[in-house]
This record gives C-alpha cells, structure tokens and sequence, in this order.
C-alpha cells in the first residue's frame, strides 16, 4: 500500500514537472516570436511568471501554447495574469524582480496593438509608475513613447500623445551621457521625433510637424534604420503634399517608393503609390496619376484587398472623368458602386454614385444625374457623413445650374455654405476642447515642473533682454540707414535738377549765339544782293528756322525728322548766304526718323563749324555729307559729319569756337547715362570728318 501511494505521488509529481517544463517551453517560444528588444533579465522574469503561475485555461489540462498567445483573447488573459503577480514577485525575488515585472506591463501594453485601449493604457501607467519609483531610465523613456502611441492611435488624443513625446525627448535630454548606448541614444529621439510630426501634421501644424522632422534627421543619420527612414519620408510626403508644395511631395514620395520596395515595406509601398497619384493629379499630370492609381489598385486586387480597392477604383472613375473617358470611368464606378453594396461601405457608394453622377451632367443628362444624387443624399442622410453633404449640395448646384433653375440653384448653395460653416465651427470647438485636455495636463505637471519652469523664465528674460537690446540696435540701425539712403537720394535729385537746369541754360547759350550768326548772314545777303525775292525767301526760312529753334530749345529730346528738318533749313540758309558756295546731302534711312529720339540742336553746331572755319577763304566748291547709321549691336545712333574745307590748321583741342565748347559741355551732361561719344577721325588739310555715337532711345 505504502507502494503503491508512493507511486502515486511519484506520478503526480512528474506530470506537473513536465506541464511546468512544456509551459517553461512556451514561454520562451512565445517571447521569441515577439521578437523584441527585450533584455535577458526581462525573459527569464516573463519565464518565471510562465512557470510559477502555471498559464492554463479553465480546464486544468489545457495548455496555453505559442500560436494560442498570438489570439487576442489570450494575449488579454496574459496581460490580466501579469497585473495580478506583484505580491508573488515581492515575496520571491525583491526589488530586481520588481522592475523586470514592470518591464512585462510594459512589453505587453507596447504589444497589444488590438486589444482594449483600456487595458493598454492601465499596463503602461502602472508600469511608468514603477520605473519612477525604481528609477529606471530607460523604461520611463520607452513607456513616454509608448503611452504617445496609447493615446495618439487607441484614445485619439494628439495633444495627449505629443505631451508624452515632448516629456520623452525633454527626459532624453536631461538624461547624463554614458547611460544609453550610440544606437538608443540616437534611436529613441528619432521614434519620438518621427511620431510627433505625425502628430502635428494631423492637428494641421504643418511647419511645426516639418520642424520635427528636420530635428530627427541628424539622428537618422547617425543610426541608420530602414524602418525609421521609411517612416521619416512618409511623414515628409504629407507635410509637403499638405503644404500644396506638390513638387517636392513628388520628390519625396519616389524615395519613399524606392526604399519600402527595396524593404520590402508593402504598407509604405501602396502608401507611395497613392501619394504619388495623388501628386500628380494635383500638378494636372493626369496620365501619370492614373499610372501609379492603377498600379495600387492591381495590387489591391491581387492581394484580396476589397476595400482598398474600391476606394482606388472611385479615384480611377475621378480621373478618367477629367480626361473626358467618361466610358472607362463609369465602368469603374459602377464597379466600385457594386462591390461597396456587397460589402456594405456607405463612404464608397456615396463616392461612387457621385462619380456617375458626374459622367452623367459632362453628358448633359441631368436627369439621370439628379436623380443618383438623390440616391447618395439618402444614403449620407443615414449616417455622419458631412463631408459627403458638401460634395453632394456641390453637384446639386451645378445640375440646376445647367438646368438654368437658378432658384433651387442658389438655395443649395446657401445650404452648403452654411453646412460648411458648421463643420469649421465643430473644428474651432473640437480644437478648443483638445486645447482644454491639454491645459489641464499642464496644470497637473506643473507642480513637479516648477523649478525648471523658473530656470526656463530667468533664462528667457535674459534672451528677451539681449532680444530687446539688440531690437533697439537693429531699429536704430535701420533708422539710420533709412535717413542716410533719403539724404542721399534728395542730393542726387537735387544734383539731377541743376545738371538739366545747366542743359537748360547751355541750349539757351546755344540759341543767341545761332541768331547772331543769323541776323548777320542777312545783313551780308541785304548788302550784297539787290533781288528782293531772294531777300524775302531768306528772312522767311529764317523766321521758321527761329520758330524751330525756339520750341526746341524747351525739349530735352525731339525726334530725329524734327532735327533733320531743322539742320536742312540752316544748311539753305547758309547756302544763300554764301552764294551757293557749297552743296550738302543727309542721309538716314526712313524706319529711323520717326522712332529715334536725339538731344535737340546738338548736330547744328558741328555744321556751322564745318561752314565757318572749314569753307572760308576756299576756292573750290564745298560739300557737307551727314550720315546717320543705326548699330544694331551696340544699340547705338552713328551720326557722321564730313566736310572737304580747309581742315584742321592747328590741334583740334587749340582750335576751338564757341559752338565746339557747348556741344562738348552738352555730352558731358548727357555722358552719364549712355555711351555719347565725339571723336574728330579727319586733322589734315583735306577736309574734318566728324563721328558722333548717339545711345538709341525710342522717341515717344
């Protein structure tokens, strides 16, 4: 009997070493399918609790095995058995066992991507809680991260969840070097930083959310990550495709296509695609929008990915719809129409009866368009579906547009305008809720935060100290320059004014000198010649010669007719002063004389000097040659005046008249703004050739 008890004992014993050896067996499979970072202190604690507690369903036969962990209602009791083994660690093990079972709260509310947001978040508080009071710097940091995940993905509390991530990094921060290893130390700021930016871009802080990224991007490169990367680019996508810059959005969507193809990210992968058709849809580069569009949507269907599809297949409809394939798009819209009936999809069928609607008024069937928007109206009036209103009041308006019934048409348009003021006004009231939880997140840390609060504030009354004095400076300097610049352009005015005031007075020189020279060819023609129809013909072209000079003695600029009319009557008035003694020719191409404008009275002087100083005392017939020439390369006005007199007796700068001075003084004014050049090419007896250069200025 003693045996056979004994036996007995003997047998009980064994089974329960091999049901604690098999659950020993399981739970080191189960942490290896995690496959986490998890520390060797951590598996054996998650062993211990495995083995000690004995993890067995209601039956006591029945095993939890590894394949049965990943079920969500097993990985719920797990969590469930974890919370309930404090006292059995405190009992056991001490302090170290303590921390490796908050290490296991945290494991598991970081792991339990499905489960009950509740759960979660109770898993990774408590396990905060123990790490502080442990002082585990590594698991606080890590638990921040995880409750921003908590609170951004299951609670749907952006601002909750930044908090998290802003702790994290300040923590990360303060955290003395030597603690984490290279890899955490640039690891951990990039996770937080990445998911922050997504946070932000969500709230609609686009800048704010690309100022993230560009903090996270030294630390990606210090530790690469193909995960982190991916992620980084896909976050910079829709910070940019948000922002409206669609060319960089398409930039930054092809890297982000390359790099989760070459690791094999396909969520990355079919989230490149629609960015870039997407992208291109915004830029009107249709063709290539349909491309990588289709491209997703043949991977949908080859996946067995229904309602991804369906979506991709009312973007289709969309686009062939702006390239007027009106044929091709209805085919997927219809598709699209009956897939999400099948699968009972509201959103899509809304969208899809739209898309046709659509075809159907580029058609001008309104009819039939009406009456599919009645149908989506119906559907959207069923549910939440505000966005749908807009869209659907959107049509309605075109089609009583088209159908010129302007009463219903305006009356709709008023609907949508209001609904859309409503949903901005649920926007404003949501933010100032999300602003209110945040407030008073705020308020319960502020206590633990107040000494480095009164840091922060002494150091930034000294940075707005210095601000200020540097503002001062800045604005004085500014002042400064503001006068120097007004001093300086009133004296270039004032400068400007009296150089024309000097041209005024230098033409006015100009015109008394010309008259003397006038009035004493007549008195020479009155005494010489007694035919008094000459005498008449030359006070008449000297009276209008007077007439022309005068008017432009008050113009800056005259067009070059004006002044070739006006050196033709000087020439014949010379020419019966001197008894035809010389002949004269004036060339200028006709496309010229009304489009160049010239300095008035400036050719006079250099003819009057070839008449007076180069045909006096000669004995031979005289000629005057004027030749204006355009260069079309140097945009400059030729003029050259030639004479055969007597020449140059001495040195062009000894021999000079009156005439000669206030021409140079002339060019001298006018020199500043263009290339006037004067040049004497002729200094023999045979004759003076002189060549004016004349900047081209169109006369108007």
């Amino acid at each position: 009997k003693a045996s056979y008890i004994l036996k007995s004992i003997f047998i009980r014993l064994a089974q329960e070493i091999i049901k604690r050896i098999l659950c020993l067996y399981d739970a080191v499979s189960v942490l290896k399918t995690m496959n986490m970072y998890v520390r060797k202190e951590v598996v054996a604690s998650l062993c211990f609790i495995f083995l000690s507690l004995g993890i067995y369903g209601q039956d006591a036969d029945q095993r939890y095995t590894a394949a049965d962990f990943f079920t969500m209602e097993s990985r719920h009791e797990v969590a469930r058995i974890i919370q309930q083994a404090p006292d059995f660690f405190d009992q056991t093990r001490g302090d170290s066992s303590q921390v490796d079972y908050y290490w296991a709260n945290y494991y598991f509310a970081s792991y339990l991507d499905d489960a009950d947001p509740a759960l979660c978040h109770q898993l990774a508080q408590q396990a905060l809680g123990g790490f502080k009071r442990y002082k585990e710097q590594l698991g606080i940091i890590k638990t921040h991260y995880c409750l921003g995940f908590i609170y951004a993905y299951y609670k749907n509390d952006l601002p909750g969840s930044s908090d998290y991530y802003e702790q994290g990094l300040r923590i990360l921060e303060q955290t003395p070097s030597g603690v984490f290893n290279d890899s955490l130390k640039n690891t951990l700021p990039t996770l937080f930083l990445i998911n922050l930016s997504e946070n932000k871009a969500k709230q609609g802080q686009f800048r704010a959310a690309y100022e993230a990224l560009i903090q996270a991007r030294p630390f990606l490169d210090k530790a690469p990550n193909p995960r982190q990367e991916i992620a980084y680019y896909s976050r910079l996508v829709i910070i940019h495709y948000r922002l409206e810059e669609y060319r960089k959005a398409l930039k930054f969507s092809k890297k982000l296509l390359q790099l989760s193809e070459e690791f094999g990210e396909e969520q990355y992968y079919t989230m490149a695609l629609n960015n870039l058709s997407m992208t291109y849809a915004n830029l009107e580069q249709i063709d290539s929008a349909i491309y990588y569009l289709q491209k997703g949507y043949d991977m949908d269907i080859a996946r067995g990915s229904t309602i991804s599809s369906i979506k991709k297949a009312g973007n289709l409809s969309s686009m062939y719809i702006k390239k007027q394939q009106y044929k091709k798009a209805a085919t997927l819209a219809k598709e699209a129409l009956q897939n999400a009936r099948i699968h009972r999809l509201a959103d899509a069928e809304i969208m899809a009866l739209l898309r046709l609607s659509q075809i159907n008024l580029a058609k001008n069937r309104t009819f039939q368009a009406l009456e599919q928007v009645k149908k989506a109206e119906i559907i959207a009036n069923t549910g939440d579906h505000k966005t749908d209103r807009i869209a659907i009041l959107d049509l309605y308006y075109q089609i009583y547009a088209q159908q010129q019934d302007y009463q219903n048409s305006l009356r709709v348009y008023q609907e949508m305008v209001a609904l859309r003021d409503s949903i901005k006004d649920q926007e404003i009231l949501a933010e100032i809720e999300n602003l209110a939880a945040k407030n008073q997140v705020v308020i319960k840390e502020k206590e633990n935060l107040q000494l480095r609060q009164d840091a922060e504030i002494q150091d930034l009354k000294l940075q707005r100290s210095r601000l200020y004095i540097f503002s001062i400076l800045g604005l004085s300097l500014v002042v400064l320059m503001g006068a120097f610049l007004f001093w300086r352009q009133r004296t270039l005015l004032e400068q400007r004014k009296a150089l024309a005031h000097q041209e005024r007075l230098r033409r006015a020189q100009m015109n008394p000198h010309f008259f003397f020279n006038a009035l004493a060819s007549i008195q020479s023609l009155v005494a010489k010649s007694e035919d008094k129809k000459d005498q008449l013909r030359y006070i008449g072209r000297f009276a209008q010669l007077m007439r022309q000079t005068l008017e432009q003695s008050f113009e800056e600029f005259i067009d070059l007719r004006s002044e070739i009319t006006s050196l033709e009557n000087y020439l014949a008035l010379q020419k019966l002063r001197f008894n035809q003694l010389f002949s004269y020719s004036i060339e200028a191409p006709d496309y010229l004389l009304d489009e160049v404008a010239i300095p008035s009275q400036l050719i006079q002087p250099l003819v009057e000097n070839a008449i007076e100083h180069g045909f006096r005392d000669i004995d031979y017939p005289g000629k005057i040659n004027i030749h204006f020439t355009f260069l079309l390369n140097d945009q400059i006005l030729r003029i050259i005046v030639e004479d055969n007199g007597l020449g140059f007796q001495m040195e062009p700068e000894v021999h000079r008249s009156r005439s000669t001075q206030i021409i140079k003084d002339r060019l001298a004014y006018y020199r500043p703004s263009g290339k006037y050049r004067l040049e004497y090419l002729t200094k023999s007896g045979s004759g003076v050739k002189v060549q004016l250069n004349v900047p081209y200025q169109k006369f108007s």
